[in-house]
Order: C-alpha cells, then structure tokens, then sequence
C-alpha cells in the first residue's frame, strides 16, 4: 500500500498510529477558566484498514463527526456570555468502527478521570459524546456508568438502550429505532404492501430492531414471508437466490448494519436482482457508496427513512472557513482531504461545493451542546464555585441533563424519558444518484405522492385463498399463510378469531356479515293479558296484607301465625312484580332479577308454608303425649327458622352466580320474522334454581299428609295439605311444558304465566277463608277452646286447641 503524504506531518502522528488507546486529537486551549475535558469517539479509519498506517478513511461518518464535535466546542468556548465559566477540551478516539477499540478508549477515559491523562493536562471528565454504533455503545455504557460517566451518543439508535436500569448514564440525541419501525411500517402501509421479506443482522443492533418490529401492534397487517439474520460470513449471493425464489414478495426491509447492507445490495446490482429496499438512514451518509457503478441499478428502488437532519449552516461555514482548514491544528484534515480529492487547498483547487455532508453533524452538534448546557447548569446552582469537583461529578451532571432543556440544531429539546429525543424522520428516495424528499413523519406520516417513482410495482405474497364469511383463520408459516376453520353457528369468521355478533346484530342469512336486528315485541294483548292478571293479584296481595294489618290483634290473625303469614304475602307479592320483569324489554339486570328472584320467592312462600305445617304438626305431636293445649309459637323463633330456610337457597343462588356468572345473560331469537332479546337461561340452570323449593313442597307434603285426618275445621292444616298436592300437579305439568320446548320465546311466555298462577292458588286457599270469615262472621270472630278426640293406631286421644268453625 502506498502511504499518503499525510504521514509526513507530526500534527497527525496519532491518526497515523491508529493505535486507539491513545487519542488522535488532544485540543490544547488557553486557560482563562475551569476546563472540563470531553472524549469523543469516532469510526475514523475504516474497519478493515483500521490496523494499517494511514488507512482508508470515512470521510463522512469519521471526518465529517470529527469536525463537527470541534465546531460545537469553538462555538462553545467563545460564547463567554452564555458559558462563561468553563471551557470545553475535546479528546476524541477513532473507534475503527469496532467494539473493542471502542472499550479500549472508554478504559482510557477511565484513566484520565483516576488522573492519568495521555494528553497531560489533569481536567475533570465531564462526559463522552459517541460511539456512533449501538453494539459499541452498549459495552461503552456498561463500563462508564461504573464510574458514573455521562454519555451522549450522536447514532446509537437501538431499542435496547431505551433501558433505563441497565443504561441509566446512556443518552441519546437521536430516537430510539423503535420509533423508525413504527415509521417503516407506515410507510409499507401506504405503499399498500402486505407482505415483506426481513434481512436483519446478528448481533444486538439487528435483532433488536427485528424483535421490536415483530412485537409493535402496527405490524399485524404485515405478513413476513421470510425472515433471515445476515453475518460478516453470509453468502449473500445465496441470500439474494433465496429472495427470488418464486412466490416470494419483492418488498425487502433491511434492518442491518452498514457493511451487511453493502453486500446485499452490491449482489443483488450483480445478479440483477429487482427488489424494493426500504430501509434506515445508512445510504444518505455514504455519497461514494450511492455513485459506484456496480450498484446503482439496484438503488432505483430504495426507500430510506432517515432522522429530521437539524440546522447546520453555521457548520457548513465553519468547514468552508481558510480559518479552519489554514490552522496548524487542523493540517490533518488538510491532508485528508488533498489526498482524497486529489487537490490542494492552498492553491484553491479543491472543489468542496459537493461535499454531502454527514445527516448526523447536527446531532453531533446537539450531543456537544447538551453537555455545556448541563455543566453551566451544574456552576450556576454550585454559587459559582469554580470547583473541577462540580464537573467531574456524574450524577450531577447526568441529573442537569435529564431534567434540563437544551438549545440544539432543533432548537429548545430534552431528553424524554427513555433517553432519547425525538425530532421526527424524513422519508426519501434515490433518484438518478440523487436524494429526494418524498415525506416525512412527526406525529404522523405526510407523503407527497408526486414526488414518487417506483420503476416497478411490489409483488404481494399469497398462498392461501381468502376464508368465508363463517370462517376464521389458522397461522402457518409464514404467517401470511393461513388455513380456514368453520366458526360455530351464530358466530362471524374476523382474522384469527370467531366472535357473535354485536347485542343489536344478528348473523345475514349467508352467514356473510351481521346486520342490524329488526327488533320485535311479545304480542301486545299477550302483553295485556299477563299484565292485566299479575296487576289483579297485586292488588289482592295488598288487600289481604292490609285486611291482616287491620284486624291484627284479633284471634283467627293471631292464631294463623302472623309473622309466617306476612312473610307468605311478601313472597306472593314478589312472584306477582316479577312477572312485569319477564314481559318487559330485557336488559341484563333484568334478566339476573328473574334468574335469582323467582327461586327467591317461591323460597319465601314455600318456607313459611313449611314452617306453619311444621308447627301444627308438632302441636298436634305434643297434644298427643301432654294432653295440654300448645300456644302459639314465638315471633323471633319464626324469623329465625324462616331465615335459615331462605339463606341456604341464597347460598345455591350465589354458587350458581359464581360458576355461570360471566356467561352472556341476553341472547337473540327469531320471533316473527325478526328478533327478540331474551334471557338466556339454559334448561339445567332452571331446574338447578328450583331444585331446593321442590324439596320444600315434598317436605311439606309430608307433614300436610301427617295431619290429614285431622277434622277440616282444625285450622289451616287442610288447606295447606291441599295446596300441596295442587302445587305437585302444577309443577308437574309445568316442567316438561317448559324444558321440551325448543321455542325460547313460548318458554319464556309459558313461565311468565305459570308464576302468577302459582302465587295466585296460594293466596286463594290460605287467605280466601280467612278474609271470607273476618268480613263475613263478625260475631263469630271469638276464640272458642275445642276438644275432640283423635284415634290413631287404635289408641284415643283427646285433642285440644284453638278453632275456628269456618262453616
């Protein structure tokens, strides 16, 4: 290799060396203040030439970042007014575009702040602008935040340095790539493109990138035919064949490091491959790259998304100025670039008019900027106390840069709180070898369509025929591939899923979509009817309550067990409202009401009915062994008992609520022609509710059929005994009425009407004799003592107790 002239001079010795524990630039200024030493890192030499003396060099990504630190701190360090009590000393390493050379230089820093500076001079470290790629970035950040070092990078744009746990003295002026791939994704979607192919490349930086696209809820549209991770040793020739393999999309997403992205378009240009590339902002940095003949059919078709490229005139000057290139200090940029363009800048023969420079100068700029805005900070709340001790300090520092503005390239900006600022992309184009803006993205995605040119149309990916209406999707492999699986009836195939329609929606008679439900009614003079009939008993209900109420203290009220006789209309009365329930629009707490309530209230009516046999039969018990009259039973014994019957079947209603409770309470049937909400009870959970009312009438059968024989004056025992067989008769016919029917709506009906039935026959032939007697025997309202005698199993007893001679 021949040596460039730059080797000659003696201001560049440590470009020349390349040797990356020492720094290539140590920046002597004039102390008149408190300096504060700042590293820089920079990819200067190229990667596989960074071991070479005088290597080849990146111009852009290297020299272009290099310069730029160096105007940032110019600036800086003149501006007395705004930063007057410090001034900034740069010393930047060439990180060769590896992660080694990069740790090399972050362990030196470490030196420098034990006081071991190479440069000799014994500034605090007030931070570290750099590494430009993520893989360095992270093992620089895992070392320096041990010593509390503070580090802005200018290009690290992983996801995975968004941790703040593991990176808590990381920042970033440049967004997370999180944030490119929602961009990437819109910008696929607009172009409608439903499916892509993803190269990414090993490491963390690639996938990283791949996992966060896999996992952002923008992605489902997307189908990724196929997935590839690239490394350093990849045949790309086979990747490019692979590509273009029949049925693959042309679409291609690149989410790969520089060099990757080199190979893969440089075979793609050789084999003549034609795809469309979308990619990161890698292409808009390497000008040499975009003019290499070998390449640029390839680039015809390349969508880049790009970081917002901030203010950078003032820097354009600055690198214009003979100030600048005519500096003694600066006569290895001088070299550099008189070798690289074959020209010589003090006889005016370079032509710089066509320099493209770096897009992210403003954000090294910005990196620069944010710490002198932190250290000032950091002065001015320490009294002005011109302390080295207030500079070196990490935590301090890195608290002044997390919760303090900065005026940048894109003016006032902060750190978000992941790290990172987000000043929005730009969405361009490479046509004929040059840069076109198409769009551009802040909180949403602006394209201008005319700006557009595509030399073809993206081939969309497919190998599965579109599922039916009734049908949804399987997910193969790739995941644009998909079977279809019949949905159960009454429901609608959407992507991957089955769901019924919405509660005012039924499914079309095709099964194709759902369509708004013609909503019917119960026949209004059913309606009517059943109203008309549960109003009646209502009514009857109160007026026996208050016939009781009034004549309360009387002997035929007292001697029925007035507390059971109340509770017995409560549960009558409660059979009677529910009715209304079941006629009406239904609604879901309707339809809880009905489901508990009815078991609820026969509970009560049941359970009082069981305890007035229960009593009787146990006076009449007792009669048999004392000869002595029994009295009355106690009020709060009644309740009691009365209340331990209806919490066990309150008990059943809550295991009952507990295991079907988050079923859908309201479903819709067909009814004349069009649909009806209705409760939907399953047949098991009807007979579950009432099961423990059934045991109550059979135990009160019982005891009814215990005192049979007793005369029919005694009491109400007949009564209840013939209520008993009437309800078994009722529910009997009921039951299979109700559990064969198919028809929701006529079980719904067959119930609304069996209710106030059933309260009906209760209320006649319990109270109807005794309010017929109260209105009617006023003079025979008198309690009268009774004997009789009873025989049973051939022994006689002499019975006596309270009667009323109904007849």
């Amino acid at each position: 290799m021949v040596m460039p002239s730059i080797c000659k001079y003696h201001q560049c010795f440590l470009f020349i060396t390349f040797m990356i524990s020492n720094p290539i630039y140590c920046f002597d200024i004039e102390k008149k203040s408190l300096n504060v030493l700042v590293g820089g890192f920079f990819p200067v030499c190229s990667e596989k030439n960074c071991s070479k003396l005088c290597g080849k060099i990146n111009i852009e990504r290297g020299v272009h970042r290099v310069v730029a630190m160096l105007f940032a701190i110019d600036e800086i360090n003149a501006n007395d007014s705004l930063f007057p009590n410090f001034k900034i000393q740069p010393q930047i390493y060439d990180t060769c575009n590896q992660d080694s050379k990069a740790l090399d230089g972050a362990l030196d820093i470490v030196k420098i702040k034990n006081k071991q500076n190479i440069c000799g001079s014994s500034e605090p470290v007030g931070g570290v602008i750099g590494p430009s790629s993520s893989s360095a970035s992270i093992e620089v950040a895992k070392l320096l935040r041990l010593f509390q070092i503070p580090q802005i990078s200018y290009a690290a744009s992983s996801p995975l340095l968004s941790d703040r746990t593991k990176f808590n003295y990381f920042l970033r002026t440049v967004p997370s790539d999180s944030e490119a791939i929602k961009v990437i994704i819109a910008v696929a979607k607009y172009f409608q493109w439903s499916s892509v192919s993803v190269l990414y490349s090993e490491g963390p930086y690639g996938e990283s990138l791949f996992e966060t696209f896999q996992e952002l809820p923008e992605n489902k549209s997307l189908c990724i035919v196929k997935q590839m991770k690239v490394n350093n040793n990849s045949n790309f020739t086979s990747i490019i064949e692979k590509l273009r393999q029949p049925k693959n999309t042309n679409a291609v997403l690149l989410l790969c490091t520089d060099n990757h992205i080199l190979n893969i378009i440089r075979n793609a240009s050789y084999l003549n491959a034609s795809f469309l590339w979308l990619s990161l902002d890698f292409w808009l940095t390497n000008k040499s790259f975009l003019q290499t003949s070998k390449i640029h059919n390839a680039t015809k078709s390349v969508i880049i998304v790009r970081q917002s490229v901030g203010e950078q005139k003032k820097f354009e000057e600055y690198f214009y100025s003979s100030s600048f290139l005519n500096n003694k200090q600066n006569n290895w940029l001088k070299e550099i670039w008189e070798e690289s363009f074959d020209c010589n800048i003090t006889l005016n023969t370079c032509d710089l008019s066509n320099i493209i420079f770096d897009s992210k100068v403003s954000y090294v700029i910005d990196a620069v900027y944010a710490l002198a805005y932190a250290f000032n900070k950091a002065l001015n709340n320490s009294n002005n106390d011109l302390n080295s001790d207030v500079l070196s300090n990490g935590s301090l520092i890195l608290n002044k840069l997390t919760n303090n503005f900065y005026n940048g390239s894109f003016g006032y900006t902060q750190f978000n709180e992941f790290g990172y600022t987000f000043n929005g992309y730009e969405i361009m184009q490479i046509q004929n070898d040059q840069y076109v803006k198409i769009g551009t993205f802040h909180d949403r995605l602006i394209i201008n369509g005319s700006q557009i040119v595509l030399p073809f149309k993206p081939e969309q990916f497919n190998c599965s025929e579109p599922c039916a209406y009734n049908a949804r999707k399987v997910v193969g492999t790739p995941s644009c591939c998909f079977t279809c699986e019949t949905c159960p009836p009454n429901k609608i195939g959407k992507n991957e899923v089955c769901e019924e329609c919405p509660t005012n929606q039924t499914l079309s008679d095709q099964a194709q979509s759902c369509i708004p439900i013609s909503i019917k009614f119960i026949s209004r003079t059913l309606v009517i009817i059943i109203s008309v009939l549960a109003s009646i008993g209502v009514v009857a209900t109160v007026f026996v309550s208050l016939i009781f109420v009034y004549y309360r203290r009387t002997d035929i009220v007292i001697s029925s067990v007035p507390e059971l006789s109340f509770s017995l209309l409560f549960g009558i009365l409660l059979c009677y409202v529910l009715t209304y329930f079941m006629i009406a629009d239904q609604t879901k707490f309707f339809c809880y009401i009905q489901k508990y309530g009815i078991s609820l209230s026969f509970c009560i009516c049941y359970g009082s009915l069981l305890l007035k046999a229960f009593w009787f039969a146990s006076s009449l018990y007792n009669n048999k062994k004392s000869k002595k009259e029994t009295l009355n039973p106690i009020a709060s014994s009644q309740f009691f008992y009365l209340s331990s019957v209806i919490l066990f079947q309150l008990v059943i209603s809550f295991v009952q609520f507990y295991q079907t409770g988050k079923d859908k309470p309201l479903e819709s049937v067909s009814y004349n022609g069009g649909m009806i909400t209705i409760c939907s009870f399953s047949d098991s959970d009807f007979l579950a509710s009432f099961m423990y009312n059934f045991i109550l009438i059979f135990v009160c059968t019982i005891y009814a059929f215990r005192t049979r024989k007793v005369p029919l004056s005694f009491n109400e025992a007949k009564y209840i005994g013939f209520l008993m067989y009437a309800s078994i008769i009722l529910w009997v016919c009921f039951i299979p009425a109700y559990i064969t029917r198919d028809d929701k709506v006529v079980q719904m009906i067959t119930l609304s009407m069996n209710i106030p039935l059933h309260a009906t026959s209760i209320l006649a032939t319990i109270f109807g004799p005794k309010v017929y007697f109260i209105l009617t025997r006023r003079n025979q309202r008198e309690r009268s003592f009774s004997s009789y005698s009873y025989a049973d199993n051939g022994n006689s007893y002499i019975i006596c107790s309270n009667v009323y001679y109904l007849s």
